[in-house]
């Protein structure tokens, strides 16, 4: 009895800390009127992966240059889905401003993910 309190208490943290995990959100309210300024935003279609589905939206500035990329939706099935998301996505989003395309390198361990992920950024870019 011990040992199941134990997993399900041990279970519930993990799923708090998981999901208390912030990625960088979009600018919102007037604060992002002026720092979206010139900027665009384009959403990609939904991903359909093996686990579930991602999707992201990508802000451009006046320029065409990628200046942030927000995942709207990923797989999120069970607690591993959300480990691999936590890992995976920060560092494709870093990559995308990189390299400034969905030419991303697939992460590790994660590789449905980052396809997902590629497939809708360049959703998004299709639409300039």
């Amino acid at each position: 009895m011990k040992r199941a309190l134990l997993a399900i208490v041990s279970t519930c943290a993990a799923v708090a800390a998981l999901l208390s995990y912030q990625t960088t959100p979009l600018p919102t309210g007037t604060a992002a009127a002026a720092v979206a300024a010139g900027s665009t935003t384009l959403t990609g279609a939904p991903a359909q992966t093996r686990w579930g589905p991602v999707q992201v939206a990508v802000v451009l500035a006046g320029d065409g240059t990628i200046t942030a990329v927000q995942v709207l939706q990923q797989p999120d099935g069970n607690h591993r889905d959300l480990e691999i998301g936590a890992y995976a996505l920060p560092r494709l989003q870093a990559q995308t401003l990189e390299v400034q395309s969905a030419d991303v390198d697939v992460v590790s361990g994660a590789t449905y993910t980052s396809e997902g992920y590629a497939s809708s950024l360049q959703s998004a870019l299709d639409q300039r």
